[in-house]
C-alpha cells in the first residue's frame, strides 16, 4: 500500500492507495521517495511518528526536509520507533551539533551520503539503460542516412 500526497494514483491499481494516517499506523516499514513541495515538506513530523508502531522502521530516501528530524531522532532515543534509515538530509554535510549525532543508540538510525540507489544491481540496470539508449540513438542515426540515400 501506499499514500499519495497528489492524490494521484501512481501504482496502476497494482497497490491500495491509504491516507498517510493509515499507512503510519498500520506498517512496518514506510519508504518515502517523494520529491520535496509544499505537500511533502514536513510531511512526517513528531505527530506522524507518534502514530507508527514502535516496532516500525521509516526510510527517507527523498528529501532530508520532508521528514522532521529532530523530532525522529527524539522517536528515537524514546524507543517509539524501532529504527530508521536516512538517506537524503535537510542541510549536507550533516552539521556537528545535527539531532541525529544525539541519537542515543546509532544502531537504530543508519546514514547514506544520498547513495542508497547505488546498489550494484541499481548500477548495472543503469549501465543497461545507457547501453540501450546509445544503441537506439546510433540506430535511429543510421534510419535517417539510409533513407536521406535514397
Amino acid at each position: 500500500m501506499y499514500y499519495s500526497s497528489s492524490g494521484k494514483d501512481r501504482a496502476g491499481g497494482q497497490y491500495r492507495r491509504v491516507e498517510l494516517d493509515e499507512l503510519l499506523r498500520t506498517s512496518d516499514a514506510v519508504s518515502i521517495h517523494s520529491p520535496l513541495n509544499a505537500k511533502t515538506r514536513g510531511l512526517i513530523g513528531k505527530a506522524e511518528l507518534e502514530k507508527m508502531k514502535d516496532s516500525a522502521y521509516l526510510f527517507n530516501m527523498g528529501r532530508g526536509a520532508i521528514v522532521d528530524e529532530c523530532a525522529l531522532a527524539d522517536a528515537l532515543n524514546e524507543n517509539r520507533l524501532a529504527g530508521a534509515g536516512m538517506d537524503v538530509f535537510s542541510a549536507e554535510p550533516l552539521p556537528a551539533d545535527h539531532c541525529y549525532r544525539k541519537v542515543v543508540d546509532k544502531s537504530k538510525l543508519f546514514l547514506t551520503p544520498h547513495i542508497g540507489w547505488a546498489s550494484v544491481e541499481a548500477r548495472r540496470r543503469l549501465v543497461a539503460m545507457m547501453v540501450d539508449n546509445i544503441n537506439q540513438y546510433i540506430a535511429s542515426r543510421s534510419g535517417d542516412r539510409s533513407r536521406a540515400e535514397k
